[in-house]
């Protein structure tokens, strides 16, 4: 016996997602032939949802939507050509689930499952057929009943299966429609009910045509939506086919009941369709399907709450100088991560129609394209970013394609996310793949200069992958990629590190290759950040990014610097990180002092006080004489953040100052000495670490990070804080 199934979809992306999975499932599981598959799409279904389906080798068929209610568009699938060499055709809406195949009688002309509730009332049927002057049918129980009073019509069936003989389809279908559009002229027959205008034409028609039909079992259309009590009372064993309606996950899996019973062959149902989303995902039709049932959830937990706030955090720091310039983004989704940044130019690709109608809503100045950059090879922009799209191609293939689409569309800096590692239990996911390191995929494309892993979120990477002149094609005094790449594991903050090499070549025009630095900046930046001061003070600035940063922070910010240097914005490809630079050319808030450190007399207190690599070539008395004026400077609590060199391998300070000994080594002090002298000046350490080996550096480093402590009570609090802290630590 040949057998067509077949479906109407509409233009709604869950419908088309529902549509893909019962497709699956009646391929999979009752083993029909692809070319058994007839799918009736409407005006408006999407361009990859009928890929996916030719793809499949099933039949697509243009059908137009029945005027005057949507629910009736199924009617319009009697009328189609396709089924001439059948003997049963079944009709189905997109929200079943098949296990096997539904119980058919060959000589049954219309065969499905009555209607789970009395919907509409046996009273308003009554009246229905009664102004339709058709007889009534006899009366049977719901299939869902909680009692004999819960009565509809014998012939009142649910509309999600309907199993027809081939013979009798165009009869049927043209009586069904006739009785439709009968019924859609006296909908206020109907009241509350008029959702129901297919299912209760149909029951006209049948009866119209005096044709006997069979009532299927409950397995053969299970329900899953209703109460707990009524599916308590079902029989659930061997269920053929589930109809969960709108009982739809955010994953695209099928609700549980509660009911063990049940809950074990929806789960059953559930494995398989992680099976299918795993061979066969579609990101068009799964993220519009999302989108559209899910929108509070965006793409997911990584689009929303914390790892929303960390993933803008990130962002920021690697779009340090690029606001103003053409940004493309890939998979901007509802454009919750990217709706916060000034961009001037902005175009943001989705593949979720859906997604971009949030996002339009959000931004409507902005542009944005349904579709695929690799679509558009034409695409080109100063800055791409692309989060959390690379996880989820399903082969190595499309992966590869995408990122060598991004990297051609790049022109300066590529900001993307993905795994660099197989991702950890905790981070799997059926609509998720790995294929290889993100690093290793973006070098071998041997395009970009300076690729920094910036920092991580829910096992994903955030790489900022850039094609912009480093070094000597920059600037004489920047840091060449040769020495670049290697010190960046040194560094815990990338996402800092990136930041300040940014702000360091946009302002200054070249970021410092003395290789430390690299270290030092991001160190400092994240200390200060870590407070909330008002009043900053930058002990022998130099040529640095570390002010400007602050100043357009909002901080207040003064720099003192003694060199007799003065560098001039007119002679910068002649700079160096030495020299007094006036800061206010930059942040006009910013005050910057060519004197004495030990000269200056603050007019109020600072809120923190930095310096990077300054006080170490100073002779040990004017060092100490620094340490006990700074103390003062600070307002109680205030903090002294500190870089110094070491010589390498040992624990004294470094004794030289542009190549010139300051005084011997054993005379100008250790670690030890200069850690009593902060003490002495109650500048109590709340970090201190040393990092030694530094590639391409002659030197050690010591970082410290102090709080001004006025009083023996703070003292003792503080130090019983931290006690209880290492104690916390195991340390």
């Amino acid at each position: 016996m040949r057998i067509a199934f077949s479906c109407a979809v509409d233009a709604k992306p869950h419908f088309e997602w529902q549509a893909f999975i019962l497709i699956q499932s009646l391929l999979r599981n009752v083993k029909c032939d692809a070319g058994d598959i007839k799918v009736h799409c409407l005006p408006g279904v999407s361009q990859s949802f009928c890929k996916i389906i030719n793809e499949l080798s099933i039949d697509i068929v243009d059908i137009q939507p029945f005027e005057g209610n949507p629910y009736c568009n199924k009617i319009q699938q009697c009328f189609s050509n396709v089924f001439d060499s059948y003997e049963k055709v079944i009709l189905l809406d997109c929200d079943l689930f098949f296990f096997s195949l539904p119980s058919i009688d060959a000589d049954s002309i219309f065969s499905a499952k009555i209607v789970d509730l009395p919907n509409p009332p046996i009273e308003m049927l009554d009246e229905v057929f009664q102004t339709a002057l058709i007889k009534k049918p006899k009366q049977a129980p719901a299939d869902c009943g909680l009692s004999d009073e819960e009565t509809t019509y014998e012939n009142n069936f649910n509309g999600g299966l309907y199993i027809i003989d081939q013979k009798y389809l165009h009869d049927i279908g043209a009586a069904w429609k006739k009785q439709a559009n009968w019924l859609l002229g006296h909908l206020e027959l109907l009241k509350n009910y008029r959702q129901h205008v297919d299912q209760i034409s149909m029951s006209l028609a049948l009866s119209q045509l005096g044709i006997e039909s069979q009532r299927l079992s409950t397995q053969n259309n299970f329900p899953v939506h209703l109460s707990t009590e009524r599916l308590k009372q079902l029989k659930n064993e061997n269920i053929k086919v589930l109809h969960y309606h709108s009982n739809i996950l955010p994953d695209g899996k099928i609700k549980n009941t509660g009911i063990p019973e049940i809950d074990q062959q929806i789960s059953r149902g559930n494995n398989e369709i992680e099976a299918i989303l795993r061979q066969a995902f579609d990101n068009e039709l799964f993220w519009s399907m999302r989108y559209e049932l899910f929108p509070d959830l965006g793409s997911g937990v990584g689009s929303r709450g914390d790892t929303l706030l960390i993933k803008r955090d990130l962002l920021a720091c690697a779009l340090e100088g690029f606001t103003d310039k053409r940004v493309v983004d890939v998979g901007c989704g509802d454009l919750e991560l990217s709706k916060v940044f000034d961009f001037k130019e902005y175009t943001g690709y989705d593949l979720s129609a859906e997604a971009l109608k949030f996002a339009q809503s959000r931004r409507p100045e902005w542009n944005f394209i349904h579709g695929s950059i690799t679509d558009h090879p034409e695409e080109y922009a100063d800055v791409v970013i692309c989060l959390d799209v690379l996880i989820h191609q399903r082969t190595k293939d499309e992966y590869l394609k995408l990122i060598k689409a991004l990297a051609n569309a790049t022109n300066k800096r590529l900001i993307i996310s993905g795994y660099e590692d197989s991702p950890s239990e905790e981070h799997i996911s059926d609509i998720c793949a790995y294929h290889e390191p993100l690093s290793k995929s973006l070098s071998n494309l041997g395009i970009f200069n300076e690729i920094i892993d910036i920092g991580n979120y829910r096992g994903l990477s955030l790489m900022v992958a850039d094609k912009n002149a480093t070094g000597l094609a920059l600037h004489k005094n920047d840091l060449p990629i040769d020495e670049f790449n290697p010190i960046v594991k040194y560094v815990d903050r990338k996402d800092l590190l990136r930041l300040v090499i940014d702000a360091s070549r946009n302002w200054l025009g070249f970021y410092t290759k003395t290789s430390i630095r690299a270290i030092e900046y991001p160190w400092v930046l994240e200390k200060i950040t870590e407070v909330t001061p008002v009043k900053i003070a930058d002990i022998g600035a130099g040529v640095s990014p570390l002010p400007i940063i602050l100043g357009e922070k909002g901080y207040s910010i003064t720099t003192i610097d003694f060199h007799s240097i003065k560098r001039e914005l007119a002679n910068q490809s002649e700079w160096n990180e030495w020299g007094f630079l006036d800061y206010s050319k930059f942040v006009s808030s910013i005050k910057s002092l060519n004197l004495d450190v030990l000269r200056y007399h603050p007019e109020e207190k600072f809120d923190v006080i930095y310096s990077v690599s300054v006080i170490e070539h100073m002779p040990r008395k004017i060092r100490e004489q620094f340490i006990k004026w700074v103390a003062k400077w600070l307002k109680p609590g205030g903090r002294l953040i500190l870089t110094l060199d070491l010589i390498s391998g040992s624990e004294f300070l470094w004794n030289f100052s542009e190549g010139i000994e300051v005084e011997k080594a054993s005379q100008h002090g250790n670690l030890d000495g200069f850690r009593d002298t902060l003490k002495r000046n109650n500048l109590i350490e709340r970090d201190f670490k040393t990092i030694r080996g530094i590639p391409f550096s002659r030197t050690d480093l010591a970082l410290f990070d102090c709080e001004l402590i006025t009083n023996r009570t703070s003292i003792f609090r503080y130090l019983l804080d931290k006690s209880s802290f290492l104690l916390k630590c195991g340390g």
